[in-house]
């Protein structure tokens, strides 16, 4: 039996807003700066906002110019056919599913999920 992937996906603005409403929600995502030796400085944890996912950050051992290059990134990673195949794999967004649940059932039951 196949198995069909759902991957969720959140618009830019959105996920970002979501990332800094609470500094614990920054879990996975370590903004940055350089001191004056060059040397990486982490953003303290309780001083994380919105404005740091637009610096350099590190996720999962990758440095990021910003949280839109990790975004792109993530969501291209989707849409390659060598990662997740075409036949198996449906791109959800999260704002569709939190408000047009009914359709995105119905489409996903297109699909044979039962």
């Amino acid at each position: 039996a196949e198995t069909l992937v759902i991957l969720m996906v959140k618009e830019p603005h959105f996920w970002l807003k979501s990332c800094s409403r609470e500094p614990r929600n920054f879990f996975e995502l370590q903004p940055f700066s350089e001191n004056d030796q060059g040397r990486r400085e982490d953003i303290p944890e309780k001083s994380k906002t919105l404005e740091h996912l637009f610096m350099a950050l590190e996720h999962d051992a990758i440095i990021y110019p910003d949280a839109i290059c990790l975004w792109n990134d993530v969501v291209r990673s989707y849409f390659n056919d060598a990662v997740y195949s075409e036949s198996q794999a449906v791109v959800v967004r999260s704002e569709d599913f939190l408000f047009r649940f009914r359709e995105v059932m119905d489409e996903l039951a297109a699909w044979g999920l039962v």
